[in-house]
């Protein structure tokens, strides 16, 4: 069940034009005010009035007497579909200013600006599943690098050429991308590549890189097994597994890689069966192997 979301905004013209970013989107509440209710909510600052003293004023105002009082709800900035800028050098500064307040008042977000009105449906609707960590409020690509944004919002940069899907890509195609209305995905239609945030923060933070390939041995050691007990009990050798050499049985058994969907097929056909029928069968003989490994930590405790 979705939960509902206070969107908190400086002034009634910028709860007008939020609403209107926002449209029919259900569970939403805006208001000027924070409620007392124990519900997500985001500060939502229109780009616009930082053109104009007398609103920049009243955002300074904002900030000190309300948005400072809740130290977990994120600040973000919407920008218009036709934003103009008046004066560049006051509203740079003053963005500057109000970015740095984010920074200093909150360890675990980051000052984000919502490009467009897309941006801001996905950073909310995450905020009402509880998924704003594992969603993708907004990306682009710049200078060989990809920026994304997650729905804490939190940035995350990356270079394109560490990611092996995107690495080839020619510079133009890599500009051609969308972000799915939910925020789950990256898809770029040249080499139909999908990246989720998962993806994204395995490149672009070593901690989670780690973790990510601690994961993914584990996995292999996991259908490794698996793998020799199914060949073993259909009376196959390593070397009897047509168009995969010896070598590349023994690594998948070793858990050295994890089979590719071709390999997989190769190797149910080897044992005279379906795909499917296969990767169940696999699947059977990997939970027996955690179930055991499971009960032998138990008893080692004892």
């Amino acid at each position: 069940m979705n939960a509902d979301v206070e969107i908190v905004v400086p002034d009634d013209m910028a709860k007008a034009k939020v609403g209107a970013c926002l449209g029919s989107l259900a569970g939403v509440h805006l208001d000027t005010e924070p409620s007392a209710k124990r519900t997500p909510r985001i500060f939502a600052i229109w780009l616009d009035a930082l053109n104009d003293a007398t609103r920049r004023q009243k955002l300074t105002d904002f900030f000190d007497e309300t948005w400072r009082r809740d130290k977990d709800a994120p600040a973000v900035f919407v920008c218009g579909s036709h934003q103009r800028i008046t004066d560049s050098t006051a509203f740079l500064q003053a963005l500057a200013l109000f970015s740095s307040w984010t920074r200093a008042s909150r360890h675990h977000v980051d000052p984000y600006i919502a490009s467009d009105p897309a941006a801001l449906r996905r950073l909310v609707l995450a905020h009402q599943v509880g998924a704003e960590g594992q969603l993708i409020a907004s990306a682009s690509v710049e200078d060989g690098k990809l920026v994304v944004w997650s729905c804490e919002p939190r940035r995350y940069e990356v270079a394109t050429a560490v990611i092996p899907a995107l690495a080839s890509m020619p510079a133009k195609a890599l500009q051609t991308f969308e972000v799915s209305s939910t925020g789950s995905r990256i898809h770029w239609q040249a080499g139909d590549v999908d990246l989720n945030l998962d993806s994204v923060r395995a490149h672009a933070d070593p901690r989670v890189r780690r973790e990510h390939q601690a994961e993914m041995r584990s996995e292999a050691a996991r259908y490794a097994d698996a793998i020799r007990r199914l060949r073993i009990e259909k009376g196959l050798t390593q070397a009897g597994v047509p168009e995969l050499s010896e070598r590349q049985v023994r690594r998948l058994e070793e858990g050295q890689s994890m089979p590719r969907a071709a390999t997989l097929a190769r190797l149910a056909t080897a044992h005279g069966m379906s795909t499917n029928e296969y990767l169940s069968e696999l699947a059977k003989r990997s939970a027996r192997g955690t179930a055991k490994q499971r009960s032998k930590a138990g008893r080692r405790k004892k």
